[in-house]
């Protein structure tokens, strides 16, 4: 599209070229042609196409290492600052005294106070001794008449329970009595059947038990000398020559289990056959040796070598097995069974085993006694004759004595008697006499008219020690003077102590506000103190994010004390609010307008995140680089933050409408600097123009 050359604008062309043609006719003969002026094209307007995918919302901020115990320390009252005690980076314990203000004045008016109330005490004390002085006599009456009215109260008290036991008795009262009666009747019961069984004597089974219990112990005895006097004399030949049999008889079972072992593992051969006749004529051998040794053994007295016999029979009995095994082994071989290996192998491990006993066994028998042998066998007759000694007390104790028999017959008595005295006081609850009840009528009357008496006779030493008496008034206002003296002093105490800041715990300071002079405010912080041992992150967050922050929100840091590393950490505190009482809130003579806070108000803005921490090197005031992810979600509609448009309450987007913008209202969720999620109004696909130019 071109634009031409207006007609007036053609005329003033034309007049020039006609001018000009008079100074050279060729120009002059030259057609005018129109020249085009292109129309500027706008600028495309960008789109972006609507999309699924994850979008985080997060705020990012600025943090400082801080502690997690942190105080601001202040005074309670206003004043001027006699000195802090403290410098930034010191240590301080619990307790101590960090800054105090100008006290002298209060000082010495704590000591005037203290000094009013030790001489409010001193007087006190002068008029107690005065009193005690002057009723010391009476005192000492008004105690003994009112001694006397509870003695007779309990007199009185205890005639009267009488006195209703008889007439009127509780099912209690029957209750205790009759069990009186059947435990004193099982105590006769017990006693008469311990004088029967004493007068009776022992049975005649417990006789025979006792009897035969005292022959064990005496064998124990005679078998115990019989073993030391041996264990003493040390081995004999015939010793020595049952070990060396036994040992031979184990070495050949040895033999003869491995050759039959090694010949089921082998196989059978000539040699093999030769080998398991030879086990067995061995077998033949040691059970013979065997039988030569048992009854070299069994030829003993009975009480000496009755153990050794059985011990040679034993050796007999496992010779035989032997020779059967192995003439077993002869007539099975060739024909062997897994079975039979397996047997073989438990045989050959158990000859072994036997072997080694029996050399062990050789080895004790060829060596001398052994002192603590010697006193084993001492200590076995020591233990054999004190059971023989215990054996025969108690035969003997089987018969009693006459002084036994003696107590028996007596405890009789005693138990008889009990259960009449029981009787009679049960019939006492169930039938009272008359003239019981009758004399603890009179009894009751008597107990009565005490108390009275008593209660008479301290009314009137009361009244005659009273009479005129004004000690105790003045006691009284002596004792005034004290309280009045004591809260005057502990009201200046208590504001002494509101002229100093103490360490609420031990930490470091991190700073101080203040020297020496100046006048400070109630409630202004003068010394800040911290505790290094647990720290977290205190972050800056604009004014208008504070509210999307909660407790929980997981949240990234960057610090230079771990380079290369992403610290990651949770929001566990939100920004709070602390006022401190306000009735002494500031100097009068402070002269600033009203604070926006009220006086002693700590305003806190910065949430708290606690991080997991790598390792040690954070310290107080480092900074760090905090995200702090406030929501996210994933498979939304997208589209970019650039392409929403609000105008007053609406919210829109300019739908691409085969290149024409068309206006659609949307609902937006998360939005951030960059994607905005898009909860209903646009589908997948759809494309969306950027705002205006």
């Amino acid at each position: 599209m071109f634009r031409f050359i207006t007609k007036s604008g053609a005329l003033i062309v034309a007049g020039s070229l006609l001018l000009a043609g008079c100074a050279n006719p060729i120009v002059a003969s030259v057609e005018p042609t129109p020249t085009a002026v292109p129309t500027p094209i706008p600028p495309s307007q960008p789109t972006f196409e609507v999309t699924r995918g994850s979008i985080t919302d997060v705020i990012q901020a600025t943090g400082r290492v801080v502690a997690v115990q942190q105080q601001d320390l202040y005074f309670r009252v206003p004043g001027n600052l006699d000195n802090i005690y403290v410098n930034v980076q010191d240590k301080v314990t619990k307790g101590e005294v960090l800054a105090a203000l100008d006290t002298s004045t209060l000082k010495k008016q704590i000591a005037r106070d203290q000094a009013a109330v030790d001489a409010a005490k001193l007087d006190l004390q002068k008029a107690q001794v005065t009193v005690a002085t002057a009723n010391v006599g009476s005192d000492q009456d008004i105690k003994s008449a009112d001694a006397g009215v509870l003695s007779a109260q309990a007199a009185y008290d205890s005639a009267n329970a009488k006195l209703q036991a008889l007439t009127n008795p509780t099912a209690s009262d029957v209750a205790k009595a009759q069990a009186g009666v059947t435990t004193a009747q099982a105590n006769l019961a017990t006693a008469q059947l311990k004088l029967q069984a004493l007068q009776a004597g022992a049975a005649p089974a417990d006789q025979q038990k006792s009897a035969a219990a005292v022959a064990a112990a005496q064998t124990a005895v005679t078998v115990a000398k019989e073993k030391l006097a041996e264990v003493q004399a040390g081995p004999t030949p015939t010793d020595i020559a049952l070990a060396k049999a036994k040992l031979q008889s184990a070495q050949d079972s040895f033999n003869a289990a491995k050759a039959t072992y090694l010949a089921f593992q082998n196989g059978p051969t000539a040699a093999d056959q030769q080998k398991a006749q030879l086990a067995v004529t061995n077998a033949k051998n040691a059970l013979y040796a065997a039988q030569t040794s048992r009854d070299a053994a069994c030829a003993k007295a009975p009480a000496i070598g009755k153990a050794e016999c059985d011990a040679a029979n034993a050796s007999v009995n496992t010779a035989q097995s032997n020779l059967d095994a192995a003439q077993q082994a002869l007539s099975q071989l060739g024909a062997v069974s897994d079975t039979d290996k397996m047997k073989a192998d438990a045989a050959y491990q158990q000859a072994q085993a036997d072997l080694t006993a029996a050399q062990a066994a050789y080895t004790a028998a060829t060596q001398a006694a052994q002192p603590t042998d010697i006193a084993q066998a001492k200590d076995a007759v020591a233990q054999a004759e004190a059971g023989l000694q215990q054996a025969q007390a108690a035969q003997a104790g089987l018969a009693p004595t006459a002084n036994q028999i003696a107590q028996a017959k007596q405890d009789v008595a005693s138990a008889q008697a009990g259960v009449d005295a029981a009787n009679a006081t049960l019939q006492g609850v169930l039938n009272a006499s008359p003239e019981a009840v009758r004399q603890q009528a009179d009894a009751v009357a008597q107990a009565n008219a005490s108390v009275s008496q008593a209660e008479n006779n301290a009314a009137k030493v009361r009244a005659l020690a009273g009479a005129g008496n004004t000690n105790t008034i003045n006691l009284a206002i002596y004792q005034k003077k004290i309280d009045q003296a004591q809260l005057q002093l502990d009201g200046d105490n208590d504001q002494l102590s509101q002229m100093q800041v103490v360490a609420p715990f031990d930490g470091i300071v991190i700073a101080t506000n203040g020297q020496a002079g100046d006048k400070v405010n109630a409630y202004t912080a003068i010394v800040t103190v911290a505790n290094p041992s647990q720290l977290q992150i205190a972050v800056s967050v604009p004014q208008d994010q504070l509210t999307k922050v909660v407790v929980g929100q997981q949240a990234t840091m960057l610090l230079d004390a771990f380079p290369n590393k992403t610290v990651t950490g949770v929001v566990s505190a939100l920004p709070a609010v602390s006022a401190a009482p306000s009735s002494s809130s500031g100097s009068p003579d402070s002269g600033s307008s009203a604070p926006s806070q009220p006086q002693g108000t700590v305003v806190d803005t910065s949430p708290k995140i606690t991080p997991n921490w790598p390792g040690p090197g954070a310290v107080l005031g480092q900074l760090a680089r905090v995200t702090i992810i406030v929501q996210k979600k994933d498979n939304v509609l997208m589209i970019p933050t650039n392409t929403v448009n609000k105008i007053n309450n609406r919210t829109f987007v300019m739908l691409d409408d085969q290149g024409r913008q068309k206006p659609v209202d949307i609902q937006i969720g998360i939005q951030t600097d960059t994607q905005t999620e898009v909860i209903s109004g646009l589908t997948v696909g759809q494309k969306v123009f950027a705002r205006g130019l």
